[in-house]
């Protein structure tokens, strides 16, 4: 079961049909989500409400969640298992530290936050992270190391032709060497 919500004037998400496997509510107003999901639940499209805050069960089996262009200032969350794609991009996180990634996540969108550092060990794995338009000044390590991962994306192409391996580097490493 599939269901798009786009455009519209909601606020608020309270109830929703057992067994959906696909939930579409962008561009919507919404500031609250009161409805605990099905575990079934794998793609989680959120992007461009009023969202302030995650205070919403993460379904077990999601494998897609984007809740970029909200209000979101804070995120603490366990990524689910199957989690590979995750949007967080155009909201107002200063840090992701009390984010636990999982090592199925292949993409990885934090740009336009107010990020200043990211711990080297965070983004470990990840095969496509865009970090771009924060405020980022250095990593959380007093070594000469830079950030070790395969793919970094900093504006210059959408990541979706990439290779498995395959890396970009636009200079937004610079940013993260101690």
């Amino acid at each position: 079961l599939n269901l798009s919500v786009e455009d519209n004037c909601i606020k608020e998400l309270i109830s929703l049909p057992e067994g959906m496997e696909q939930l579409f509510m962008t561009k919507n107003e919404m500031t609250n989500v009161c409805v605990k999901f099905d575990d079934r639940l794998r793609i989680l499209d959120l992007e461009n409400n009023e969202l302030e805050e995650i205070n919403f069960n993460i379904p077990k089996m999601l494998e897609r969640l984007n809740l970029s262009k909200n209000k979101i200032a804070y995120i603490r969350m366990v990524m689910p298992e199957n989690l590979s794609h995750f949007d967080i991009s155009n909201n107002k996180l200063a840090d992701i530290d009390d984010l636990t990634i999982n090592n199925k996540l292949k993409y990885f969108d934090v740009s336009s936050n107010k990020i200043n550092k990211i711990a080297d060990d965070k983004l470990t794995g990840i095969n496509y992270v865009d970090i771009s338009d924060n405020n980022c000044n250095g990593n959380d390590s007093d070594s000469d190391s830079s950030i070790h991962i395969r793919t970094l994306y900093n504006g210059s192409d959408n990541g979706d032709d990439l290779e498995d391996g395959e890396d970009i580097y636009g200079g937004a490493l610079d940013n993260f060497t101690g």
